[in-house]
């Protein structure tokens, strides 16, 4: 019997297949790699002379602030090289990736800043309900803050957090835009906003998703570019 050759779309698909296989062997080291760093430094670390070298105030809540985010530091540190590692060499291996080594660092740097603003007022808040409440009755009052604070978010982060990373631009008038807001009238989606993302200047597998609240539709610079 005569072979047939594979057709690209086959390929395509295979390739697509083991990428996504090795993205989610990925994904278990990064979670092996971090549970490892913070198993080691429980072991290892002096994690009490941690608590002391950041009493910086009198105030507990604030020292609370400076040992968390010490801790959450350090134990990023092992996820560095393994998200390099996914980056620069899977992603790049299957022809995907498109960052840069200033563009990664650069969202390293923007991703902590991120963590020091939300989680600087998000931990004295929970922590002051603690304190406030009693061991008694935090439960009603923290579960009633983290929902607060989960729907703050869904509304903070299409506004505020993800203009930090990309760019969010209205998408133009023309057959995409029509196809996509019949669709979302067809199925009763409640879409409020579709934007153009310049995600692809970091990786080229992702084409478009939904978040936020109202919902957002963000669809990717490539498939703007390859609608008329």
């Amino acid at each position: 019997m005569a072979r047939t050759r594979p057709s690209l779309p086959c390929l395509a698909n295979c390739s697509t297949e083991y990428w996504i296989r090795r993205c989610c062997t990925m994904d278990s080291t990064l979670g092996a790699g971090i549970s490892l760093g913070v198993s080691v430094m429980a072991r290892y670390v002096d994690l009490s002379r941690c608590w002391r070298l950041s009493h910086t105030h009198t105030w507990q809540i604030v020292q609370s602030i400076v040992f968390s985010f010490t801790l959450y530091f350090l134990s990023s540190i092992p996820t560095i090289p393994l998200s390099v590692y996914s980056t620069f060499v899977l992603e790049e291996k299957h022809g995907f990736n498109k960052t840069t080594p200033t563009l990664f660092i650069t969202d390293l740097i923007k991703s902590w800043f991120v963590a020091i603003l939300l989680g600087t007022p998000f931990l004295s808040a929970f922590l002051y309900i603690f304190e406030w409440a009693g061991a008694d009755n935090f439960v009603p009052w923290l579960m009633g803050f983290m929902l607060v604070f989960q729907m703050s978010m869904v509304i903070l982060y299409p506004t505020v957090i993800q203009p930090m990373f990309n760019t969010l631009t209205t998408v133009r008038e023309g057959e995409l835009k029509n196809r996509v807001e019949g669709l979302a009238t067809k199925l009763r989606f409640p879409l409020k906003h579709l934007y153009e993302i310049d995600g692809s200047k970091r990786s080229s597998h992702s084409n478009a998703y939904f978040f936020g609240l109202p919902w957002v539709c963000l669809v990717s610079s490539r498939v703007i570019e390859a609608c008329p």
